[in-house]
């Protein structure tokens, strides 16, 4: 059984590290494996990325074929962050309590 689940976690970190690098410029390392179980119907990888900070991405693999990931919350966070802080300072200036 264990060399099943590691022949599975090497297998779908191949897998990943194809996906990830065919999408996008950066550069993984791997951190942890998740087999299927009866909570997730999918295997998930996770892999630290070199140009976040070593921030991590999660691959999942679905029993379909499908593959998907997490990546656009890395590159996405500090414009969302900018643009709420910017709401809340103009939102806060109009709704003063005196």
């Amino acid at each position: 059984m264990l060399e099943n689940k590691a022949q599975l976690a090497e297998t779908c970190k191949e897998k990943a590290l194809k996906y990830l690098n065919e999408n996008y410029d950066d550069d993984f390392n791997p951190v942890s494996f998740s087999a299927k179980n009866w909570a997730r119907n999918y295997e998930s990888m996770y892999f630290a990325s070199e140009k976040f900070g070593n921030r991590s991405v999660e691959v999942r693999f679905f029993e379909n074929g499908e593959i998907s990931d997490n990546y656009f919350k890395l590159y996405m966070e500090n414009d969302a962050i900018k643009y709420f802080t910017d709401l809340f300072r103009i939102l806060s200036f109009k709704y003063q309590t005196k």
